[in-house]
């Protein structure tokens, strides 16, 4: 599935960052993933994960629940889910309406490479 975000905003607390998508308009509403901070140690709050994602409600949040990321470019980033969201599937593609900042880039870029 293709979507447009509208804002993407980063928050850093205690060494855990949370990235959002406001995706709203569309069927998954929002995107949230959150992680250690790259460059940070690993906390016990993912549960043996490195990071957590959640879209479109509570239920359909997990640990580990990215398969895949790809960055093709500053305004783009693909995702492959590890579980299945209904009316969703596996794949996201956001498209966000201005490019995203250099942080949230390199956030994005170490789950990738996680």
């Amino acid at each position: 599935m293709e979507v447009s975000s509208e804002a993407v905003v980063l928050t850093v607390e205690d060494g855990v960052i949370q990235i959002a998508f406001d995706l709203s308009g569309s069927e998954p509403e929002y995107l949230l993933i959150s992680a250690p901070q790259v460059g940070g140690e690993a906390t016990d709050e993912f549960f043996g994960h490195g990071h957590y994602v959640e879209l479109k409600d509570q239920n359909f949040g997990r640990y580990g629940g990215l398969a895949g990321i790809s960055i093709p470019r500053d305004d783009r980033v693909e995702l492959r889910l590890a579980f299945e969201v209904p009316n969703i599937g596996i794949a996201l593609t956001i498209n966000t309406r201005k490019p995203m900042s250099s942080a949230i880039l390199s956030q994005l870029r170490g789950l990738q490479a996680s």
